[in-house]
């Protein structure tokens, strides 16, 4: 399994790992190995259970914790991951990837201050790392210490003279941010423009440094205006264009997550690469690379492996990675209007709906007498009386298929997260709202994780994000699914939603307890009476439960839809 992991064989060496902890069930290194297969294919629910699994085994097992802590921190949950790599680093307190990784779990949890001190302590053991001084910088740049984030960034070109988010956040701290005296550093501001500008390949926001560096060396290299020759006439001039004054740009920066071309002064946060699952086979310092997983997004400056002691070393030409890489954060110096936060959909017309022509038929509501009349004689024929099933318990859990021997979800549990800057995240909820009605999953997933990155406890944001994803992306949806019910536990809709998920996903058994929780809360929800006596009856094989949730079902609406299949199924059964 291991040797197939470096051929880039995945799937077959996730088949080979499943057979070595079949037979070495309690060998934590072949789950941790399994884990890191699924890691590599983005089976992200089997590679934690299979990291978690390994921590059962050994829970000292340091390059699992480092694997979990990679894994949480590229689906975006934070809180979780700093408790993995709070343990990585005990275990392995000198190795400086670890209190960097921490930093960037510290940072996503908003902890800027407990992140500073993890960056400090990874440069402490290595201070040749430029994203490391690139992150203290931007921290910097939050605490309202423009000098203290310029110093930062230029300790990282020091180190990497290239280094292409520091040459473009010094040039954007020295041109807008930086007191102009003593000293002028506009003109240090424009050289790094230009120098960003000479980056091969072309780098992100070439346009909008373009044009700062030439409004920047406009100013400090003004030209001679050249001369003008005027012709005097009575005559008044009508056809003169009006003169427009440009407004200065404003300085207000505000950390947004976006991968469109910046309109002015941004800072580039160059997040670590997420997902550097390491195994636990011990070798020495030298020729050992790190063995990474990619995330989906597209990347503008990955991070290149580095020497590591507990990692598998790659055969020549290293792992096969994707072509995708991380996202910049980027800092705006302009805030939206914000738009509405109402986010229910209602079956109202809107007021400006045009009227129904005049010769349109009115459709008449249902005569409830007469429904009521037609299922009770559909009773009489079929000789059923829904009444006499006893009620279900929602609350009886243990009833549920006690002998399961399905597949069973790990739920993540994670804490409700939180709040942030709601004002600065709405507009992106509202646009991933907008690319979810045009069936745009991709860019409304990435627009509400950026609504989620500016405020934790988004609740809506979670919800829509979770159904977005639903179909593309399991993992991220059910992560999503259970970080909006820590937010809100007694949201039916959200609760339904997850079982439905489950349920398709063929976790059966959890899909029937979710859906029991949700029928304490709201023990007259027909949908879920519905579902879960199908679960009952297709999956589980327990048809005495399914029998009280379908009579349940025409009991509270006794003309649904599915009432005439309902009553032939409880005849026969």
């Amino acid at each position: 399994g291991e040797r197939l992991i470096q051929d880039g064989k995945y799937q077959s060496a996730i088949r080979a790992l499943q057979e070595a902890t079949t037979l070495l069930p309690n060998n934590p290194q072949a789950w941790n190995h399994l884990g890191l297969a699924y890691h590599w294919e983005r089976q992200y629910n089997q590679a934690v259970q299979a990291y978690r699994e390994a921590l059962n085994l050994n829970y000292e097992l340091a390059p699992a914790r480092f694997n979990l802590g990679s894994l949480l921190l590229e689906i975006n949950q934070p809180k979780l991951a700093v408790k993995e790599f709070e343990a990585y680093t005990l275990l392995r307190k000198d190795e400086p990837e670890g209190w960097f990784r921490l930093g960037m779990a510290e940072w996503r949890d908003r902890r800027w201050d407990a992140a500073y001190e993890s960056f400090q302590e990874s440069l402490g053991l290595n201070p040749a790392q430029p994203i490391v001084w690139n992150s203290i910088g931007v921290i910097e740049l939050y605490r309202k210490n423009p000098t203290g984030a310029d110093r930062a960034f230029r300790e990282a070109l020091k180190h990497e003279a290239n280094y292409a988010p520091a040459i473009y956040n010094t040039a954007i701290v020295s041109h807008f941010h930086l007191p102009r005296s003593p000293g002028n550093p506009r003109p240090y501001a424009l050289e790094k423009y230009r120098q960003y500008l000479s980056l091969q390949p072309a780098p992100l926001f070439t346009d909008a440094i373009r044009g700062f560096a030439d409004r920047l060396d406009k100013e400090l290299n003004p030209r001679p205006a050249a001369p003008v020759v005027t012709t005097i006439t009575n005559r008044p001039q009508t056809n003169v264009a009006p003169i427009i004054p440009i407004a200065p740009p404003t300085n207000a920066v505000v950390a947004v997550v976006s991968n469109t071309p910046a309109p002015t002064n941004r800072v580039v946060v160059v997040q670590p690469s997420r997902d550097d699952p390491k195994t636990n086979v011990v070798i020495t310092p030298t020729n050992t690379v790190v063995a990474r997983v990619e995330p989906k997004e597209p990347v503008t400056n990955p991070i290149l492996p580095k020497p590591a002691t507990n990692v598998v070393v790659t055969p020549a030409g290293g792992l096969t990675k994707p072509s995708n890489s991380l996202p910049v954060h980027v800092a705006r110096n302009t805030l939206p209007p914000p738009p509405l936060e109402n986010v229910t959909v209602t079956q109202n017309p809107p007021p400006n709906a045009p009227a129904p022509p005049a010769n349109m038929t009115p459709v008449t509501a249902p005569n409830p007498n007469l429904a009521a009349t037609a299922t009770a004689n559909l009773n009489r024929a079929l000789n059923i009386n829904p009444s006499t099933t006893p009620a279900p318990n929602p609350s009886a859990t243990s009833e549920i298929a006690p002998n399961y021997t399905g597949l069973r979800y790990t739920y993540l549990s994670p804490p409700p997260p939180t709040a942030g800057l709601r004002h600065r995240a709405r507009p992106y909820f509202e646009e991933g709202r907008r690319l979810q009605r045009l069936t745009q999953w991709n860019d409304a997933i990435a627009a509400y994780r950026k609504a989620i990155g500016l405020d934790g406890a988004y609740f809506e944001a979670y919800h829509n994000l979770a159904l977005a994803a639903s179909e593309r992306d399991f993992l991220r949806a059910v992560v999503a699914y259970e970080t909006a019910l820590a937010l809100r536990p007694n949201s039916g809709s959200t609760r339904f939603n997850f079982a439905a998920l489950l349920h398709k996903k063929q976790y059966h058994r959890d899909a029937a307890v979710e859906l029991s929780k949700l029928l304490q809360q709201e023990p007259e929800n027909v949908a879920a009476h519905l579902l879960l006596a199908t679960i009952f009856d297709k999956q589980l094989n327990q048809p005495k439960l399914a029998r009280r949730h379908y009579s349940r079902v025409i009991q509270i609406q006794p003309a649904h839809r599915e009432g005439t299949a309902i009553r032939y199924w409880l005849r026969a059964n």
